[in-house]
């Protein structure tokens, strides 16, 4: 019979707090966590956007001379960083 209480006052407690937090809303923590999250995933895709468009030019100037493989040299460089 204790068991039962003690699940009755866990229970409880578990809607009380489960109503508090569902009323408050995001705090100033939170909205800017979200905003740097939001910043990073655009800047990732600008990333690969970028990567997407340099890879392909940097193999077709390889076979470009030494010019060409300087060009290519350079943009595998910033392309690992």
């Amino acid at each position: 019979q204790a068991a039962l209480i003690v699940l009755g006052v866990d229970v409880l407690l578990c809607v009380v707090f489960g109503v508090l937090a569902a009323r408050s809303g995001t705090d100033s923590i939170e909205q800017e966590a979200l905003h740097v999250r939001q910043a990073a995933v655009q800047q990732m895709g600008q990333s690969l956007a970028l990567v997407a468009m340099l890879r392909p030019a940097a193999r077709r100037a390889r076979t470009g001379g030494v010019v060409g493989r300087l060009f290519a040299t350079v943009i595998e460089t910033v392309l690992r960083r």
